[in-house]
């Protein structure tokens, strides 16, 4: 989470303090993290390394879902940070993944528990407190808003993928391949402007190799260990800890609003990782 934390800053300073075309933020990302999984793969299973090549692979419908979900999330994700601050853009994009996981939870047949249900109720609550009250008065960061909640339905989408599979670093690996074709499509749609200081591009390039590759392969890992519901609440604490790092890095200070929003949403995550809710796990 920590990880996923730092996106959110690297992301950032790229592209509204270094002035980074957000599609090419995307795109330096995305390319530099699929290059950084197929060095993994080459170092520890060349067998899995060779299917990235096999065209079976490249027949799999999951497989391009998960590139066209994360590719959802890679531009969404970099254009919300070209107007929204560090730890508002990470609470509407987490906020938004919850809600995708909770639906697909209910769709499947998962019951909540009374505290599972207080729990959500007091995140969405922590949402409301934020967004509510801004909508009046956020014009100018209303393309910003829709961008976190698109990133949010992607991730949200690559999250649910994950939790079916059993190869973790192939699949990542395999995702990032596509959501990279997909994020260049998409940036010559929008429009690619390859101009950025090398400041910038060190930071998309540390955010692609290492706090996204790496730390997707390992929650790709750890998916299929846990409930829907977890999933969802494990990554409601990335706002709090991206607001914590704004605060410390970029002197971004949040106002009353987005600090009842983040303790509503760790009430919420404390209240649905109570054992009797644990135990209850599926």
């Amino acid at each position: 989470m920590t990880a996923f934390a730092a996106n959110s800053l690297l992301s950032r300073v790229a592209v509204f303090t270094e002035g980074m075309d957000p599609s090419l933020f995307a795109l330096y990302r995305t390319a530099s993290g699929a290059l950084m999984l197929c060095l993994l793969l080459l170092v520890f299973n060349r067998k899995h390394a060779l299917q990235l090549v096999d065209p079976s692979q490249w027949k799999l419908k999951d497989n391009w879902l998960s590139g066209a979900f994360l590719a959802l999330y890679m531009i969404g994700f970099s254009y919300s940070y070209k107007t929204l601050n560090a730890g508002l853009g990470a609470l509407l994009l987490f906020s938004t993944v919850q809600l995708v996981l909770l639906l697909s939870s209910i769709r499947m047949g998962e019951r909540l528990t009374k505290l599972q249900r207080i729990g959500y109720a007091i995140t969405i609550a922590g949402m409301a407190s934020l967004v509510v009250p801004s909508l009046s008065v956020m014009g100018a960061t209303f393309v910003g808003m829709v961008c976190a909640v698109l990133a949010g339905v992607g991730w949200g989408g690559y999250t649910l993928l994950g939790r079916q599979s059993t190869q973790p670093l192939f699949r990542t690996g395999f995702a990032f391949i596509v959501a990279t074709g997909f994020v260049l499509l998409g940036s010559t749609v929008i429009g690619l402007d390859t101009a950025a200081t090398n400041n910038a591009l060190m930071l998309a390039v540390i955010s692609g190799m290492v706090t996204s590759a790496c730390a997707y392969a390992a929650w790709y890992a750890l998916l299929p260990l846990i409930s829907r519901f977890s999933a969802a609440l494990y990554q409601l604490s990335v706002p709090a800890l991206t607001f914590v790092g704004a605060v410390i890095w970029l002197n971004e200070i949040p106002n009353s609003l987005e600090v009842l929003a983040c303790v509503l949403t760790l009430a919420g995550i404390i209240v649905t990782q109570l054992p009797s809710c644990r135990d209850a796990k599926e």
